[in-house]
């Protein structure tokens, strides 16, 4: 009897998990599949009650509509070049001065660093306005130079990286040294290929962040052909083509970039052959 009530229990709690992670899918998948749903209806079957998931007939002239008004394409464009060149510089910088962190020595390195954690605890909102007198006092607002600049260095991105660099032995950087490796070389020659993980989690983490980002564009850029996407999208009611399905439409396509980069990097997540025998 024991052994049935046991295996009836496991049963039981697997049933009861299965049902939890199924729920919680549903919730996470379900605003997607709806924006993707009402993308492709007419905009008087969208407020339809009883509402239906599967439009009645697919209106890809939606997409078409969005990419030839409120020039989406711009704002598109913006978008990448804003990210991309902002995700490059991020990692070059917050990699190389957790090196400095991590495996240098330098007088108040450690004080330094934890002035520098202290960014961390301050809301972001607490500093546009000392970003915006100072992006102001050289003359880049209304410049992708005005948007990139004040997110170049991240606290978040310093500690990971510096944590990472910690986990790795010791042995390795003597070994390199002996070779005749200078610091630089040691960097991208050890370190770099080792900590390809990590590189492409706060790809990921950046790309997201500084992709979904509107405060700080909303408040530096003026011109409409400097808008990004995000400020694009926020404006359509205000410009008079507030319709459902064309946002909708909008807002599918502006998630496109973040799948492309979740999916590409997402291999590097698993850890490669050469972490296989270092202990983190």
């Amino acid at each position: 009897m024991e052994v049935m009530y046991k295996g009836y229990t496991r049963v039981v709690n697997r049933l009861l998990m299965y049902i939890l992670l199924t729920t919680i899918a549903l919730v996470m998948v379900g605003p997607f599949v709806w924006s993707i749903a009402s993308s492709l209806k007419l905009e008087q079957e969208i407020y339809r009650f009883p509402p239906t998931v599967i439009p009645s007939t697919p209106q890809w002239s939606n997409y078409v509509n969005v990419l030839r008004t409120a020039h989406f394409p711009r704002y598109f464009l913006n978008s990448i070049i804003v990210t991309t060149l902002q995700v490059i510089a991020t990692l070059s910088i917050a990699s190389l001065a957790a090196y400095a962190f991590a495996r240098l020595h330098f007088p108040k390195r450690d004080l330094l660093f934890f002035l520098f954690l202290m960014g961390m605890m301050i809301p972001p909102q607490v500093t546009v306005v000392p970003k915006f007198l100072i992006i102001r006092r050289l003359n880049l607002i209304d410049t992708y130079w005005g948007i990139i600049l004040p997110g170049l260095f991240t606290p978040f991105a310093l500690f990971v990286f510096r944590q990472f660099f910690l986990a790795i032995p010791r042995e390795l950087e003597e070994a390199a040294i002996i070779d005749g490796c200078s610091h630089i070389q040691l960097f991208f020659k050890i370190i770099v290929p080792l900590a390809k993980p990590v590189f492409a989690a706060m790809a990921i983490f950046r790309f997201v962040f500084c992709w979904n980002e509107l405060l700080w564009p909303l408040v530096v850029i003026n011109s409409e052909e400097m808008r990004v996407l995000q400020v694009g999208l926020s404006i359509f009611k205000l410009e008079g083509m507030f319709q459902y399905n064309m946002l909708m439409a909008a807002a599918v396509m502006a998630v496109i970039p973040t799948l492309a980069v979740f999916l590409i990097f997402q291999k590097y997540f698993v850890r490669s052959e050469a972490l296989s025998g270092l202990k983190f």
